[in-house]
């Protein structure tokens, strides 16, 4: 029955995602649901970090009841859990800093530097248009 549940769900989650589309294209722009897509995409593959420990801590502290699985302390459980989560988050954390120096060539290529506002300032003419001062 689990099975089923959480196919049906995937299914209904689709196609909710699939009718909504043309409504939230009609009151946003293209650029801002683009964002919002990459987003949720980043999102989703932060939550793979976890590794399934999350999904195991569950399993095994609803299980801790049961003497016959030898599951155990609740609280040992719960504290090899926060360590493990500490060793996944600084190797992750790790990866990151080592990849930042590249991301960007990586993903786009050879993009010119951010240039900041702050460094160009911008003053509003009266119609509304920006004007750059150096």
């Amino acid at each position: 029955m689990g099975f089923v549940t959480d196919f049906g769900g995937q299914v209904l989650l689709t196609v909710a995602n699939f009718i909504a589309v043309p409504f939230i294209l009609r009151f946003t722009s293209s650029s801002l649901y683009g964002f919002w897509v990459a987003t949720l995409s980043v999102l989703g593959f932060l939550a793979l970090t976890d590794l399934g420990l999350g999904i195991s801590l569950t399993r095994l502290i609803a299980g801790s009841d049961r003497k016959e699985e030898g599951t155990g302390d609740p609280g040992g459980v719960v504290s090899t859990a926060f360590y493990a989560f500490c060793v996944v988050g600084l190797l992750f954390l790790g990866l990151g800093l080592g990849m930042a120096p590249y991301i960007r060539h990586f993903l786009w290529g050879n993009l010119p530097p951010i240039v900041h506002v702050w460094q160009h300032p911008v003053r509003l003419s009266e119609d509304g248009g920006g004007e750059h001062h150096s």
